[in-house]
């Protein structure tokens, strides 16, 4: 795949997501050359940003709160090299908070 961050396209691997109890937990495959990895959650605009070097992450409990039952969230997930490049990203998958 072809990335483009900032005009500058980056060619590197996909991410698989692997989470399986959205909204509370993401997890996703880990990418060997990668030392920091973002996640975006979002609903037309930023929702909830988080950067860690594990392939998991925890939302917050006061971002689960402002969360709108029935309503649809999108989160992705970007790997980064020690050097800063991007090196993965995932595709942006859709979830639902259950009412």
């Amino acid at each position: 795949p072809q990335f483009f961050l900032d005009d500058d396209q980056t060619r590197g691997r996909a991410i698989t997501l692997v989470s399986d109890s959205v909204p509370g937990h993401f997890e996703w495959q880990i990418v060997p050359d990668a030392v920091e990895y973002k996640i975006l959650i979002e609903n037309h605009e930023p929702l909830w940003q988080d950067s860690t070097s594990n392939n998991y992450t925890t939302l917050p409990e006061e971002i689960k709160a402002k969360m709108v039952p029935g309503r649809k969230y999108f989160w992705q997930v970007k790997a980064f090299s020690k050097e800063g490049r991007l090196v993965a990203m995932s595709s942006k998958i859709q979830f639902t908070i259950p009412k």
